[in-house]
């Protein structure tokens, strides 16, 4: 974790300990989730909860999840995180120097700013924000509390960057040189993950004048519009941004049917379905129980290594099968 900040942009740990409340009360198995906690007993900011009254949990459609807590004072609230433009649409006020004040344009366009000046630089970007919930509010609602998440106040952003392993670059270069394609399949922005890619030097002149990046909602309107131009956009396209686990697999079947062998490599459960879809699927020993199980490998690392051990994998596999 990067950064965690109020809405003025300054460091402020009530923001962290909010998300932990929120990460605490869901399942526990994202890898977002499992920094926070992680990163809240590093700083003692976990807390405690007096009651956990319930939860909406994360879907990859709304991309966000929330947790609805009571305090020792017996309040309510409402505890929202989730990817920072989703959650900015659904809140109406922020919290400026410990007071509740309306959210305006201005404030709008100084918090898109900073959530993208993060993006630029490779992180993922998380919005906190809360509402109070009175008993009104959830009377006979049996633990359904779908709807509530609306009318937030805005509390704070938190950054992740995964920084980039010693040898990735190289190792993507040796991909190239073997002549494999690589494609990026993220839940991420698409600033995020397009720089991460240009860290990696994924892109070549000629390439970054073309149509790298789609965003998931779009790449969806395309195939229900016209399924040519989605088989096309998957072949030529280089980045997929906020893809939903089913999305990803759309993409690896539709490369297959056009008739390339794929490899995925992933480390979350955002990650199961395309690693269970491709023809190989790749995990790190680092990755989460889920994303192993569904690999057909599992890469154990030496310190330092990160996708060399992919790259002696298909130098060793294609000898192999060239033997058999």
């Amino acid at each position: 974790m990067s950064h965690v900040v109020d809405a003025s942009g300054d460091r402020n740990a009530s923001v962290l300990k909010l998300a932990y409340y929120n990460a605490k009360c869901q399942d526990g198995n994202s890898l977002i989730d499992i920094e926070i906690l992680r990163r809240s007993r590093s700083e003692d900011q976990e807390g405690n909860i007096v009651r956990k009254v319930g939860v909406i949990p994360f879907t990859y459609e709304s991309r966000r999840s929330s947790a609805l807590v009571e305090d020792a004072n017996g309040d309510k609230i409402l505890i929202c995180k989730g990817a920072f433009s989703e959650i900015l649409g659904l809140c109406e006020n922020l919290r400026f120097e410990k007071k509740v004040v309306p959210l305006t344009e201005s404030h709008r366009q100084e918090l898109t700013l900073r959530s993208s000046s993060m993006e630029s630089q490779g992180h993922t970007v998380i919005m906190v924000a809360t509402r109070k919930i009175s008993d009104d509010d959830i009377e006979d609602r049996h633990q359904d509390f779908s709807g509530l998440d609306s009318t937030l106040t805005v509390e704070g952003l938190l950054s992740f960057l995964n920084p980039l392993q010693q040898d990735a670059r190289k190792s993507i270069d040796d991909l190239k040189t073997l002549e494999i394609e690589v494609k990026v399949l993220t839940g991420d922005s698409s600033a995020a993950a397009m720089q991460v890619c240009r860290d990696l030097n994924l892109f070549g002149e000629v390439d970054e004048k073309g149509e790298l990046s789609i965003s998931g909602p779009e790449l969806e309107r395309i195939r229900l519009r016209n399924d040519k131009q989605f088989r096309a956009i998957v072949k030529t396209c280089k980045v997929f941004s906020k893809l939903t686990p089913d999305q990803k697999g759309q993409v690896i079947r539709t490369l297959q049917v056009e008739g390339h062998t794929v490899g995925m490599l992933g480390d979350g459960v955002n990650d199961c379905i395309a690693l269970r879809e491709a023809d190989v699927g790749i995990s790190v020993s680092s990755g989460l129980d889920a994303a192993k199980e569904c690999a057909d490998v599992v890469v154990t690392r030496k310190e330092g290594e990160g996708l060399s051990p992919v790259v002696s994998g298909v130098r060793i596999g294609r000898i192999a099968h060239a033997n058999r």
